[in-house]
């Protein structure tokens, strides 16, 4: 009688249990990669704001002529554009932001704009009124953005932060007239 041969094999129930270890593992690998993505996308909008903002100073100051940053909220644009002595407005630059990040609100003073297209001017030596940009991203994440008008330094602000910033400029105004 002839023996029959057996070879070790893995039965259906354990090639199952890999398949769905594999399964939780890639996923994940996928929620960890597209968070650092998420991060990375919100922190790039941030430096873009920042760097336009420096780009419409610097532009001011060297060819001595006002200048204007248009935010638009609905496209999350960013468009510097310089101001002729004409009253005629040419666009220079345009600067998008990554799609998953937003500008939620903008604050200049006492105003507050949610909806829209915000032109923030800037004088001929690069002097702007100070604002602050609410930006948001994916999984609730958001930041205040704040720049200081007269030396256009940026800074990281909490919610909490926001409304002192705006009650302390706008009493020193009033201190100062």
């Amino acid at each position: 009688m002839m023996r029959r041969q057996v070879r070790p094999a893995f039965t259906l129930v354990e090639l199952a249990g890999v398949l769905v270890l594999s399964a939780l593992l890639a996923g994940g690998v996928s929620l960890t990669v597209s968070s650092s993505r998420h991060r990375v996308e919100f922190e790039e909008a941030i430096q873009q704001i920042i760097h336009a903002d420096a780009q419409v100073r610097d532009a001011a100051r060297r060819f001595g002529k006002p200048g204007i940053l248009q935010l638009d909220l609905a496209t999350g644009r960013l468009r510097r554009q310089d101001a002729n002595e004409s009253a005629t407005v040419s666009s220079t630059i345009v600067v998008e932001l990554p799609g998953r990040v937003r500008i939620e609100q903008v604050r200049m003073g006492s105003e507050r704009t949610s909806v829209g297209e915000v032109r923030l001017a800037f004088s001929s030596m690069g002097l702007s009124p100070s604002y602050a940009l609410l930006l948001k991203g994916v999984g609730g994440r958001h930041q205040w953005v704040a720049v200081m008008g007269l030396t256009g330094q940026p800074s990281r602000i909490s919610d909490d932060e926001v409304e002192p910033m705006f009650e302390s400029i706008s009493g020193t105004w009033a201190d100062a007239h």
